[in-house]
């Protein structure tokens, strides 16, 4: 991306529009792409069902947030000695460069601002 881009403009999303791409069984709804903000972020609804699951992983050029509005998530991250329960309110913020995990161990799906 041109280090020089700039958003083209402010805009408003509607509740449920934006794109959506499936990841492993979870529903992403895109709210704000990197395109549509310059670079400077990114941002999406997760709706992660029952059972679903991202394996661990890491990113090398960002860091990621997780706030949960309803539903339950486990995540589980490098350096900490045991998996974290985060219900919803709660706040997760996985740092580039540190491998982390998420998953629904509960029977209802969970919505994830990401």
């Amino acid at each position: 991306m041109n280090a020089k881009a700039t958003a083209s403009e402010a805009f408003v999303r509607e509740p449920a529009a934006g794109s959506t791409l499936n990841v492993l069984g979870i529903t992403h709804i895109y709210k704000a792409t990197g395109a549509e903000t310059a670079g400077s972020f990114s941002l999406w609804e997760s709706v992660v069902p029952p059972g679903a699951a991202t394996p661990p992983h890491t990113h090398a050029r960002e860091d990621e947030g997780f706030y949960v509005l309803s539903g339950e998530l486990v995540i589980e991250f490098e350096g900490d000695s045991a998996p974290r329960r985060v219900a919803p309110g709660g706040f997760f913020f996985g740092a580039r460069g540190r491998r982390h995990a998420v998953r629904n161990d509960a029977d209802k799906p969970a919505r994830v601002l990401v």
